[in-house]
């Protein structure tokens, strides 16, 4: 993980190791803890024995992404917890940490904040949010922002089935190259073994012109003559590739033999590419996305529940709102 770039307090690369529990434990205590932020969501769960290669190489990359993604945002960065997993300058022991956490299950108090630096900034960040005093205008900026992730989800789906597509296009032509280099290489076998007679090119040779002598024809006879050793050619001289004794068309199959066997070979990987850099990439952020909107929600709900109690403490004390001393 690559955290912070050349003359920075964090520049390096941090190297551990850890396993897909590790990674688990890590978001549930953030989850929990940074009540109402987004964090990265890791990919599903699974035995490693009922898992193939495939699917571990695809849940590696996952893990990778939440990795990177959470290194992202600075105040998960800051905690504690997130600083003994990634290994950072000065943090505890990833073991001990995990065994802490595990003891206190995440109690958020005043110690404990002063302890974590990110904890201290997620609740000062808390503290300055001042919420509409009108419980419709929670509502409305809850609407916006369930209609902007909607937005954002139907883009992303938009984007998946297309590069889905772009999938099953490169696979087909992956497909057909390689085809194509059989079909070719196959070709070129039989010209070689079995039509030779097909490539004879007639030879002739012409008699003396009409004269008579002893014992030579006069009458410009004619055979075909393939020369031993040489290759058989083709008939009719104008279509021959002189070099080579091949038919033009065959000339061509043959050059461009090891071009079609090479771009079957690259084709065949892109489908691949695609896979892993593009589709996991974006259903990586339609999850985060999901878990946006979640979240969303859940904010909604709780500003609506902080106003109901601010309203029904006034009521209780007679204390006007904001809102009845502006009027």
């Amino acid at each position: 993980l690559l955290l912070a770039p050349s003359q920075h307090p964090l520049a390096g690369i941090r190297e551990v190791r850890r396993r897909y529990s590790d990674f688990d434990f890590l978001r549930d205590v953030l989850v929990t803890r940074y009540a109402g932020m987004v964090v990265p969501p890791l990919p599903g769960k699974g035995g490693v024995l009922g898992l193939s290669t495939n699917a571990l190489a695809e849940r590696l990359r996952g893990l990778a992404l939440f990795a990177e993604r959470l290194a992202r945002v600075p105040t998960l960065l800051m905690d504690s917890l997130s600083s003994s997993f990634f290994g950072l300058p000065g943090a505890g022991d990833w073991e001990s940490s995990m065994r802490f956490e595990a003891a206190v299950r995440v109690q958020i108090n005043g110690a404990e904040r002063a302890r974590n630096p990110g904890l201290l900034r997620w609740h000062t960040f808390l503290g300055n949010v001042q919420l509409p005093e009108d419980s419709q205008d929670v509502e409305r900026l809850a609407a916006q922002a369930q209609r902007e992730l909607r937005t954002a989800e139907t883009a992303l789906a938009a984007v998946e089935k297309a590069a889905e597509a772009a999938v099953v296009s490169a696979s087909a032509h992956a497909e057909a190259m390689a085809a194509v280099a059989i079909a070719t290489s196959e070709w070129s076998r039989l010209e070689d073994a079995e039509v030779r007679v097909l490539n004879t090119l007639p030879d002739t040779e012409a008699g003396g012109g009409g004269g008579s002598g002893g014992g030579s024809g006069g009458g410009g006879g004619s055979r075909a003559r393939s020369p031993a050793g040489a290759r058989a050619r083709s008939p009719g001289p104008q279509y021959v590739d002189s070099g080579s004794g091949y038919t033009a068309l065959s000339a061509l199959l043959r050059a461009l033999g090891g071009f079609v066997s090479l771009e079957g070979r690259l084709q065949s990987a892109q489908p691949a590419l695609l896979e892993q850099l593009l589709l996991e990439t974006i259903r990586f952020e339609r999850r985060t996305v999901h878990e946006a909107q979640r979240i969303s929600a859940h904010r909604a709900t709780l500003a609506a529940a902080s106003l109901k109690a601010q309203d029904a403490i006034r009521a209780a004390t007679g204390e006007p709102r904001p809102k009845d001393l502006a009027k």
